[in-house]
């Protein structure tokens, strides 16, 4: 096996993730519940350091990938020659976001 991918995370994915757990947080009246699916979903990201070619490209995305936890899509892209991740945006897999 290869030696680990880094993975960063952008502005735009790190304040999807917060309006992720307001949004749990609102809707179940359970700061355990939303602290739970965000720290799932956090522990998912990092699990790319090792597995980041497991989920698949995303038809008509120049290599973007999408990762699901829970009802949210993760899209990120591989850089290959760094060895880098970079989540790119989480978003509701209910909305039209493709």
């Amino acid at each position: 096996m290869g030696s680990k991918y880094s993975v960063k995370i952008t502005k735009s994915a790190l304040n999807d993730l917060e309006l992720v757990y307001l949004y749990i947080l609102e809707t179940s009246f359970s700061k355990e519940i939303a602290t739970k699916i965000k720290e799932e979903i956090v522990k998912e990201i990092f699990s790319l350091e090792l597995f980041p070619k497991k989920n698949i490209k995303i038809d008509g995305f120049r290599n973007i990938r999408r990762l699901l936890v829970y009802s949210y899509a993760l899209l990120y892209r591989i850089e290959e020659e760094k060895r880098e991740v970079t989540i790119l945006r989480i978003l509701s897999n209910y909305t039209d976001w493709h």
